[in-house]
């Protein structure tokens, strides 16, 4: 059984960090590193995150190997925008052709860029840049 033995100092920090961060996965990192140094065992903490084992013991090694900054989210990770290497421009005149079935949109993304996105990625995109439509 693994546990997490912290001082006084790191229980301070990670106490602040939690009152300070908004991010859930933070939060809950913080949270499962406090009740393992109380002596929760992983199958409990488990339970309580509603994770696997693997997952407690990654939260685990990040601490013991970065500490306070190596728990925190890694810029970059999750997935990439499909459509961000495409000008606003060119899609929004691809739009502007096929106002009514996005369908040709997709089909004129998929032969000049080979870019395959269903439509309600596309749509999704559309709502977010908010198109001006004349």
């Amino acid at each position: 059984m693994r546990y997490i033995k912290l001082n006084e100092e790191e229980i301070q920090q990670l106490v602040s960090m939690e009152l300070a961060t908004i991010s859930q996965p933070l939060r809950n990192r913080i949270k499962c590193l406090l009740m393992s140094h109380k002596g929760a065992k992983v199958k409990e903490l488990c339970l309580y995150f509603d994770v696997v084992p693997k997952t407690i013991y990654e939260w685990f090694d990040l601490w013991d190997k970065g500490g306070c900054i190596g728990i925190l989210h890694k810029p970059g990770t999750g997935r990439k925008a499909k459509l961000k290497d495409i000008p606003l421009e060119v899609i929004e005149d691809l739009v502007k052709k096929h106002p009514r079935n996005l369908n040709g949109v997709i089909a004129e993304l998929i032969e000049n860029y080979s870019l395959t996105i269903s439509i309600r990625t596309l749509h999704r995109y559309i709502k977010k840049v908010e198109f001006h439509m004349a």
